[in-house]
């Protein structure tokens, strides 16, 4: 009695639930598909519109209806052979063709080509992993981590504030000091003894150079050829990270102070430093914020180290090195850097100025050494020259080890695109050629399939190269005009500006640009200023 029950209750709910998916016009697994997506797309509200997928993806959840109609009743009919619906249950009626089987009807909710079921986090396979001969075996990560600890501290310990090295005394100002360190093979002297010292070496002509080293035969460094006037690096003090970082960085030079670089030497004239950070937080300081997707591809691990190109004022590149055992920031504005320097200190972080559209001229930068290459609105800018773009690709390739993964995040074919348009005409309208307009555009958006077939050209294996379409809104407006429209096209388009004569001409260009957009990015509910960002995302790997 009890299980007759249950099987009459639980065929009661089918019978139900199969009237009501005939009665919506669906079919039982496809409602069941349809309050899945529901549920995900309710979770998806309380996280921002994003859910987190497998491997570190970020998922972006919007609603989608089920594109079709079962047409229960035409396909009755069409099996059945008849829209008379006491023909039905004729018993001697023949037998219907059913060879055109049934027939799903577009319901014009969502487009046909959609992919069902919607995208669930939950559902989604993993991505096929590339071997790693780093992290193939983890019981070493302990000590790895502590050496390139130990390391980072051995080059803060030997590096100024500004990088540079501190070099060796020569021998005579080390030895005029009476107060020898014990230890280091000589005992405290005397200052009557010291004297003595002084004069006899200073007597004596023939022991000159460095130390004046003699071997058991009594040969000196002079003999085989070695200028024993150079400054020698075997203290015993010096680190082994020291001595090959400064072996790596042989042939480079330091470029703090300015923007030019030794990979620039010959050109006539330094790039104008255009940025600042505080400029840029207040006109743009929504581009960091808004990283969560390129983060979570980049996934940095404790034990990766890290080259961070285009880093800016070091903001997003700080919250890397919390999470990875070394990272280097380079840019070729001495204005971000000195920013980046004098605000984000960690033992793992390094910044330096340098024009990343000449990575191999940086020595310690395309040494193979990286497990990851990231970039965060910055490839616009670094490849806008097309005779450096692919140059600039295989350098990235260059600096990962076999592979290492270059993340990367930039504007995409059809950014900003309202603004570009703007700035072109109202360049003409004042006078100025079309070819030199469009030369002022100081960026180039690439579309996805250009970076795919790129990447491929320089080496790589392309994971993914996604474009999204972002529109943002401004910062808020400033009475000193840095924040807001008007502080995003001074600061971004400065290039656009600098096309027209300084002053007033300049000026009236920028009034007519904010005129001509004003009613295309403003909206009319709040009055707010947005900005159609489409942004290009990709992962790409060292073959």
């Amino acid at each position: 009695m009890v299980v007759n029950s249950f099987t009459l209750f639980a065929l009661s709910i089918l019978l139900a639930r199969s009237v009501w998916c005939l009665a919506v016009n669906t079919t039982t697994i496809e409602g069941w598909e349809i309050e899945r997506h529901e549920a995900v797309l309710r979770r998806s509200r309380y996280l921002g519109g994003y859910l987190d997928g497998p491997d570190g993806m970020r998922v972006k959840i919007v609603r989608q209806e089920f594109p079709y109609d079962i047409g229960i009743w035409s396909n009755i009919k069409q099996g059945m052979g008849t829209r008379n619906v006491f023909a039905w249950l004729w018993p001697f009626a023949a037998s219907p063709s059913v060879e055109s089987g049934l027939r799903f009807e577009v319901n014009g909710f969502e487009d046909p080509d959609t992919t069902w079921p919607p995208p669930d986090p939950d559902r989604m396979p993993r991505v096929r992993r590339h071997f790693d001969p780093d992290t193939a075996f983890m019981h070493g990560d302990t000590e790895v981590e502590a050496f390139r600890q130990r390391q980072a501290e051995d080059l803060k310990r030997y590096a100024q504030p500004q990088g540079t090295t501190h070099r060796r005394l020569p021998f005579h100002k080390r030895f005029s000091d009476p107060k020898m360190v014990s230890g280091h093979g000589v005992e405290d002297v005397g200052e009557e003894d010291f004297s003595d010292c002084i004069n006899e070496v200073e007597g004596d002509e023939e022991e000159e150079g460095e130390e004046a080293w003699r071997n058991s035969e009594g040969e000196r460094l002079g003999n085989f050829g070695v200028d024993e006037d150079a400054e020698f690096y075997d203290e015993d003090d010096i680190p082994l990270a020291e001595l090959i970082r400064r072996r790596k960085s042989v042939g480079t030079v330091d470029v703090y102070p300015v923007l030019k670089t030794e990979a620039m030497e010959g050109t006539k004239e330094i790039q104008k430093d255009r940025w600042s950070s505080q400029a840029y937080s207040s006109a743009a300081s929504f581009v960091p914020k808004l990283t969560t997707t390129v983060l979570s591809y980049l996934a940095a691990r404790p034990s990766d180290r890290i080259l961070d190109i285009g880093c800016g004022d070091g903001l997003l590149t700080a919250s890397i090195a919390a999470s990875a055992a070394a990272v280097l920031g380079l840019d070729a504005s001495p204005s971000f850097i000195r920013t980046a320097q004098s605000t984000r200190s960690a033992a793992n972080l390094t910044f330096a100025v340098h024009d990343c559209t000449r990575l191999a001229a940086r020595a310690d930068a395309v040494d193979g050494s990286w497990d990851k290459v990231f970039s965060n609105a910055a490839l616009h800018w670094i490849l806008r020259g097309a005779a450096t773009r692919r140059d600039v690709l295989r350098d990235v390739r260059a600096a990962l080890k076999p592979g290492g993964r270059f993340v990367f995040e930039m504007g995409g074919a059809g950014n900003v695109a309202e603004i570009h348009a703007a700035f072109l005409a109202v360049l003409v309208a004042h006078g100025v050629p079309v070819a030199k307009a469009r030369a002022a555009n100081p960026c180039f958006f690439p579309s996805d399939a250009w970076m795919r077939a790129a990447l491929q050209d320089a080496g790589f294996d392309v994971e993914r190269v996604e474009i999204e379409y972002r529109p943002t809104p401004c910062t808020p407006a400033t009475e000193s005009g840095g924040g807001g429209l008007e502080g995003w096209l001074r600061l971004m388009g400065a290039q656009f500006l600098e096309a027209v004569e300084e002053g007033d001409a300049r000026e009236s260009v920028l009034r007519d640009v904010l005129a001509v957009l004003e009613s295309v990015v403003t909206r009319e509910e709040d009055g707010s200023a947005w900005i159609g960002y489409v942004r290009l995302r990709g992962v790409a790997v060292k073959r």
